[in-house]
């Protein structure tokens, strides 16, 4: 392990460069995507490495010095702080590792020694925790990926420490699964270093002692599965008798009757859009029969905050006493719409049909009354959001989307090379293929017709992945016009293309007989279905967001927007009031170049076309020690 004030290990090793944010529509990258989403979903009870991590948490690797802000406990709760004479400071970040100029940006504003904010008067100081709030690394976990794009970010941004060095602290998301967390737990449950930042949890999980009254606390949701009992028993102790054997500090770490907690969690359930989804009971449980419950006798704990990513936007709901749910999921990863956000979500204290702690059945007006409601600053705006939903129209344009266009001309030209075995005329045969139905199923019409079926019902899962709700009798329906869609119009472009005279005259240019024509038609009809293809994907994308809700995901990864990232930045008073100023950041640098007459401490990198310009997005928001 470097020692303490060594030289810096540079970010990247020789003749390498910062990787490129993820092309999520590229179709080599939707297969293993997919493959990964699929692999974990059906064997995550044989991936699940949790229970296995808490039979063997034992510290394992030999720790430097502490920090001054962070000190190790050796059973229950991973670290207890000393608290600065200014108060406490926390970071919250999320969704980072995608492109690597958005991440590397927002750890810089991380480390930056004198923050300046626009809308705030003052300065800001690095924090003293710094929390990632899940999806580290993407689109799938591996050893070199977060070396890459997570790992690198930080490490150029705090090469080594230098006298105030944060406690790193992370929860896994989604995509932190798609291995089952074999290298989150390398990465992150180690007890190493990462430049100057110090990790101490052993698990996925983790819960910190912040000062009197206040806790931090970061669960792991797995894939919406399940909240383990290992961790169910972590944290019921942690609540019970958080004492560590042989402490001297008086009981300070221990959790005391209403002691507040700031809840880290990798998904916002109230996001959901069903009070029976998974994650909604997962959360709800974890919430009601955690953290509310009476444990021996003490009174419950109190969840003021509760902080998610995923999402990649920032969107805050408050309830009437002042408690937040907050979506900050803005570190590195592309935007993600906020014009559909919902007005008011419900508490997740009191779930639909589910009897208060009392035991009293919650009446729909009782409901009502603790519902959360919707902040007026999400970040982009509402208007915004929907202006750059439409860009999405321009999808086959993107440089990054040309594979993507590639695929769907190949399609386009295998689907007009099997109709054209069953005669000259495509365009009337195909018709008679798709309206009467009288064409006698050759093996060429066959193929012609399982082609067809494949991508009609495709389209139809496609569609049918939403989860909301409303108009979802819908879905398959509009799925089936999607394909059909894709259907005529590869068969007029194939029509079209092949009776243009100019046809034969290109092919005459060509310096080979044989196929000529066949050859200009084969290519004229890749480029040209695959510009007008995707142009269909990204009508059906805006089409399907804007009249239903559905694909907004899609809409936005289409795009790769890295633009408005936002992270938290958290303050504790030293009389127990805690403020929260959301940070954005509309405009990522995308050229850096190496820092000159650095030291050792600071960032290896600076932007060279743009200027770092962090504002405030709103609030600062109050939260005090105790209800009011």
């Amino acid at each position: 392990m470097r020692k303490r004030g060594s030289a810096p290990v540079p970010p990247f090793e020789a003749n390498e460069l910062p990787p490129k944010k993820v092309a999520w529509l590229n179709p080599w990258q939707l297969v293993r995507t997919a493959y990964h989403v699929y692999l974990s979903t059906v064997a995550v009870e044989f991936l699940d490495r949790r229970e296995t991590l808490a039979a063997l948490d034992v510290d394992r690797v030999p720790r430097e010095a502490t920090p001054d802000a962070v000190v190790n406990c050796a059973e229950v709760a991973d670290a207890f702080v000393r608290v600065p004479a200014d108060g406490l400071w926390i970071d919250y970040v999320a969704d980072i590792g995608d492109s690597w100029e958005a991440t590397y940006s927002i750890a810089t504003l991380l480390v930056t020694p004198e923050l300046r904010v626009r809308g705030h008067d003052h300065t800001f100081r690095p924090a003293d925790i710094v929390v990632l709030g899940g999806d580290l690394v993407y689109p799938t976990p591996s050893r070199d990926g977060y070396r890459r794009r997570t790992r690198s970010a930080l490490l150029a941004a705090r090469p080594t420490p230098n006298g105030h060095d944060p406690g790193l602290f992370a929860i896994p998301g989604n995509h932190d699964w798609y291995d089952g967390l074999t290298n989150f737990v390398r990465e992150f449950c180690q007890g190493q270093r990462i430049g100057g930042w110090s990790m101490f949890q052993r698990r996925s999980y983790f819960a910190v002692k912040l000062m009197p009254k206040w806790w931090l606390w970061g669960i792991d949701i797995a894939l919406d599965t399940r909240i383990d009992m290992p961790q169910q028993a972590y944290f019921r102790k942690v609540m019970r008798d958080s004492e560590p054997a042989g402490s001297k500090r008086g009981g300070e770490e221990m959790f005391e009757a209403g002691d507040n907690i700031i809840l880290c969690t990798a998904k916002p359930a109230w996001m959901d859009g069903e009070a029976d989804s998974d994650a909604y009971r997962n959360l709800s449980y974890f919430v009601q029969e955690i953290v509310k419950k009476t444990v021996s006798n003490k009174k419950p704990g109190d969840v003021r905050v509760i902080l998610a990513g995923d999402i990649h936007n920032y969107s805050r709901y408050q309830n009437k006493e002042g408690d937040q749910m907050i979506t900050a999921g803005g570190g590195g990863s592309y935007l993600m719409g906020t014009h559909h956000l919902p007005r008011t979500i419900p508490d997740l204290r009191l779930p639909a049909g589910e009897p208060d702690l009392e035991g009293d059945t919650v009446s729909d007006n009782a409901k009502r009354q603790v519902a959360y409601g919707a902040a007026d600053f999400p970040y982009p705006s509402r208007s915004v959001s929907w202006s750059l939903s439409l860009r999405t129209l321009l999808l086959a344009f993107r440089p990054a989307n040309w594979p993507f266009v590639l695929f769907v001309g190949s399609v386009y030209w295998f689907l007009a090379w099997e109709l054209r075995q069953l005669g000259s005329n495509v365009l009337t045969l195909s018709f008679k293929i798709l309206t009467e139905g009288n064409v006698a199923l050759t093996p060429a019409a066959t193929a012609v017709f399982f082609t067809t079926l494949a991508v009609l019902i495709t389209s139809a899962f496609v569609a049918a992945a939403s989860n909301r709700q409303a108009w979802r009798w819908f879905t398959v329906p509009w799925g089936l016009a999607h394909g059909v869609g894709h259907l005529f119009l590869a068969v007029f472009l194939a029509h079209l293309i092949h009776e243009w005279p100019r046809l034969r005259r290109w092919a005459d240019v060509l310096p080979f007989e044989t196929g000529a024509v066949s050859t200009v038609f084969s290519i004229s009809l890749i480029l040209v279905g695959g510009v007008a293809g995707a142009t269909l994907v990204g009508i059906y994308f805006v089409l399907s967001d804007a009249l239903f809700g559905w694909h907004t995901n899609e809409v936005f990864a289409a795009q790769s927007i890295v633009k408005y990232r936002n992270f938290l930045r958290m303050h504790i008073a030293p009389n127990g009031e805690l403020r929260i100023f959301p940070i954005g950041l509309h405009r990522v640098p995308k050229k850096w170049r190496p820092r000159l007459d650095r030291k050792d401490h600071e960032p290896f990198y600076e932007p060279a076309d743009a200027v770092l310009e962090p504002h405030l997005i709103e609030g600062p928001i109050t939260i005090r020690q105790s209800r009011r």
